[in-house]
């Protein structure tokens, strides 16, 4: 009869380890290339009916409104604090609509980083979860100069003057919060110059890479983005 109880015994605990390799497998598959998961955090909520699908969460329909005033509601009574105002887009004309939020914790190493975005062709929101470290960015660009000077490549060509204002506090917008970078620059193809009469800001761009800024006061990179090129009148 002992020998019969061990003998059950033995195969549902056999069962229910493997129930739990199959759970977590599942889990891993589901979850491949995210950063964090929130069903595994106690003080990450997740929205009803958002179902993992890779390294995003997806649901039927546009919920992009109400998954904003969920984490905006949710997440301080967890114990987050925003440390970036949260960016909130509306595209009527192609029906678009997004936000991207970041947060920090008491004894959470790095942000949070919490997304979504309307797929219209997919008829779905995607939602993103990201860990990533903490950055820090400072400030280049004190003084607005009424006009700036862009040299495409080096001196040796003409300059680019610009004299409108919201084009120069764009321009000094980014660089001044570009991310501060530590690190060696890597080397890329083309080098432009900014002159802002009190400082020299080289801009090192390749073709879908990350773009530096060197100056006298350090080296600063932000993600490749055309919109800022075009600012500056330069194609990739």
């Amino acid at each position: 009869m002992k020998r019969n109880s061990w003998f059950i015994i033995l195969f549902i605990a056999t069962i229910a380890l493997t129930s739990w390799f199959f759970y977590l497998k599942v889990i891993d598959n589901n979850h491949s290339g995210t950063s964090i998961i929130p069903e595994q955090e106690d003080d990450i909520p997740l929205f009803e009916g958002l179902e993992p699908d890779e390294h995003e969460y997806v649901l039927v329909g546009n919920h992009v409104n109400d998954i904003y005033d969920f984490y905006e509601k949710e997440l301080p009574n967890n114990g987050w604090k925003v440390s970036q105002r949260p960016i909130f887009e509306i595209n009527k004309e192609k029906h678009e609509s997004s936000f991207h939020s970041q947060w920090q914790k008491s004894g959470f190493e790095g942000e949070l980083s919490v997304s979504a975005y309307y797929n219209e062709q997919e008829g779905r929101t995607e939602v993103v979860f990201d860990k990533t470290p903490i950055h820090t960015f400072t400030t280049w660009i004190v003084q607005i100069p009424d006009s700036i000077c862009i040299y495409a490549s080096s001196h040796n060509e003409a300059c680019i003057e610009i004299n409108d204002k919201d084009t120069i506090n764009q321009i000094a917008y980014i660089i001044n919060h570009a991310i501060d970078w530590d690190k060696e620059a890597s080397t890329r193809e083309k080098i432009s110059e900014i002159d802002f009469g009190s400082l020299k800001v080289n801009v090192s761009f390749g073709d879908d890479q990350a773009i530096y800024f060197q100056s006298d006061k350090g080296t600063k990179y932000m993600k490749p983005e055309q919109e800022f090129l075009d600012l500056l009148h330069i194609q990739e």
